[in-house]
């Protein structure tokens, strides 16, 4: 039994030594170098060794250690590591920053120095600090060690386990005292192991894989395994305890209270002459809310800024004609208010900052407007000049938000578009007996595929226009392009092309072999992965359809063709692909309708197959025989 306890007491104290190692700066081995690939992962390009953070959040002190290996030239983008602090009150202090290489058998260790670190300036508030790690190369490994430091607590912060490369171990250790109270929230598909004491918590995780890109994601890192720490009360002895984010309810309260919010919406003097005689003779609804969003639209343009508080303030936006979205949007809330609607702030987090699910004070980064009707939301947001009323720009369409009413309630609000948008390609095509194809091709969108397009060419000139479709349809050569109402939002955006392409069909002796949807079929499955753990998010219901209308040449006639087919894929999605010979000409139909914007990962599976399906069939060839 004796015997059993010192082995036992021998393996803790050697995973302690081992753990102890795992991060001992400066200890890079001949073998750690001399590694060509990972051990679980013989395609990573890098992966970190180890990456920690120890943070006291009642201090807002900060100590990042990190150790990456570089297993080949794909890689040598982690030598570069960019930090970011506030740019007011928080300081960044470099502590340890080398290269490491082998030569010979030696270990060659190079240090970072003043002339490879940059810094640039993000925004008002935020700074980036450029490490670029010098003589990288495939086998390099790299560590760092650096602290940040700021006068006051932290509100909120978040720790990610999961990255583009391995990781082979992962920690976070947070620092609390008495009196400050964090709720924790943690998301992914993962399970840290976590020790929890008086006042630190700490989580670990190791062996984690690289995450892999997949198509139809608004942001992957909603998905990865990360913990979440938002201070939600603050109670000293003395002093009343202070609620800041329990609940819904006291989020709201406490928004309320900024006077770079809340007091915003009560300004109206400044605009409501100008208002007055836009609205002079406007009595129904609908007219009242495109008078006074087109108003704000064109006078004020968003300088690209976000947050849901203002900066210089909704007065000085309307004065200097410039603001960020929190001006912009508030004053657009005020000018509805004004006009008798009832309108009220959206908070969002955009689709780059990621989902909010818990109550916070600190995951938002926008602000839109919403005017509530019966049982609905008219959902408005004037920094782009090509939004309509339920058209949001992409970078808001983050599923949820939280609507903030005058009352000091609040809901939430979905974000996701009901409407459907569309994409109508009519194409007129004739073969030539020299393998080129010759045609005119008119697409015609509206909403959302509208919305993106217009914003995609609004600063292009029409040769960059031409290039862009060119390089679009598979290097089609086009001589004629004319866009019709790029600027009349209410009217679907219309491009025109007239083209023509060589070598674009087959010919094999006396029969041509060609796809009748050309440059318009999708070419492969984008649904590649073997099973999907998040969901597909096709971002708005989308219709796709295609006329198609074929000349073939004199002395030739249509030996086969593909059948006409309909699938479904659950009541999601439909498929149809109808074709009619008739003479010499053949004519093609083709839908394609996704009425979910968001497809629940349980059916990643069956949507696979539906897409495989799908592409066969535009892939599929008419044959034509000599006559």
């Amino acid at each position: 039994m004796k015997k059993h306890i010192q082995i036992i007491l021998i393996c803790f104290l050697a995973l302690q030594i081992q753990n102890a190692q795992d991060f001992k700066l400066g200890k890079v081995t001949v073998e750690e170098l001399e590694q060509t690939q990972h051990p679980k992962d013989a395609e990573a390009e890098a992966a970190f060794l180890f990456n920690r953070l120890i943070y006291n959040m009642n201090s807002g002190f900060k100590t990042y250690t990190s150790k990456i290996k570089i297993y080949n030239t794909s890689g040598l983008e982690w030598g570069n590591i960019d930090i970011f602090s506030g740019s007011k009150g928080e300081s960044l202090n470099i502590l340890h920053a080398y290269t490491y290489n082998i030569d010979n058998g030696n270990i060659i260790k190079i240090k970072v120095k003043k002339e490879n670190i940059f810094e640039t300036r993000v925004n008002e508030y935020i700074l980036k600090t450029s490490v670029a790690f010098p003589d990288i190369k495939a086998g390099s490994i790299v560590e760092i060690e650096y602290t940040l430091s700021s006068n006051g607590i932290s509100f909120g912060f978040e720790w990610q386990f999961e990255k583009k490369i391995p990781v082979d171990y992962s920690e976070i250790n947070v620092l609390t005292r008495n009196g400050f109270e964090y709720n924790t929230f943690m998301k992914g598909f993962l399970n840290p192991n976590v020790t929890n004491n008086s006042y630190e918590k700490k989580y670990t995780l190791r062996n984690i894989s690289a995450f892999k890109s997949e198509p139809f994601v608004n942001n992957i890192e909603n998905y990865l395994t990360s913990v979440k720490f938002e201070l939600s009360q603050v109670n000293i002895p003395g002093r009343m305890t202070e609620n800041l984010s329990n609940n819904w309810e006291s989020v709201v309260e406490n928004i309320n209270k900024f006077t770079k919010f809340g007091n915003e919406l009560n300004k109206t003097g400044y605009f409501e002459e100008e208002l007055n005689k836009l609205l002079e003779g406007k009595l129904i609804r609908a007219d009242i809310i495109d008078v006074i969003f087109n108003f704000v639209k064109n006078n004020v343009k968003w300088n690209e800024k976000y947050g849901y508080t203002c900066i210089d303030g909704v007065k000085e936006a309307f004065k200097n004609k410039n603001g960020n979205v929190a001006e912009i949007n508030l004053m657009l809330t005020a000018m509805l208010r004004f006009a008798g609607l009832d309108a009220n702030p959206i908070l969002i987090s955009t689709q780059s900052n990621g989902f909010v699910i818990n109550p916070s004070l600190t995951a938002f980064n926008y602000v839109i407007c919403g005017v509530e009707i019966e049982n609905d939301i008219i959902l408005l947001d004037a920094t782009e000049k090509f939004a309509l009323p339920n058209i949001l720009p992409k970078r808001a369409l983050n599923w949820f938000g939280r609507i903030i009413r005058k009352s000091g309630s609040s809901a939430i609000v979905e974000l996701m578009p009901k409407k459907m948008s569309s994409k109508n390609y009519n194409l007129m095509v004739d073969l030539m007996i020299d393998g080129s194809i010759k045609g005119k091709l008119r697409n015609t969108l509206n909403n959302h595929q509208a919305l993106f397009q217009r914003i995609e060419l609004k600063n292009d000139d029409n040769d960059k226009i031409i290039e862009k479709f060119e390089n679009e349809f598979e290097g089609i050569n086009i001589s004629e392009n004319t866009v019709e109402n790029l600027n009349e939002t209410e009217k679907p955006l219309i491009l025109n092309y007239t083209f023509e392409k060589n070598n674009h069909i087959e010919i094999v002796n006396d029969k041509i072999f060609f796809s009748p949807m050309f440059f318009l079929k999708t070419k492969e499955n984008p649904f590649k992965a073997e099973k999907r753990e998040y969901p597909v998010d096709f971002t708005f219901p989308t219709e796709s359809n295609y006329n198609i209308i074929i000349t073939i040449p004199d002395g030739y006639a249509v030996e086969s063709y593909p059948e006409q087919i309909k699938i479904a894929f659950e009541d999601m999605a439909t498929f149809t692909y109808l074709l009619n010979v008739s003479g010499n000409r053949i004519i093609l139909k083709v839908s394609e309708v996704q009425k979910t914007p968001i497809v629940s990962s349980e059916y990643y599976e069956t949507l696979k197959e539906y897409y495989q399906k799908m592409v066969d069939k535009q892939n599929e060839k008419i044959v034509l025989k000599k006559i």
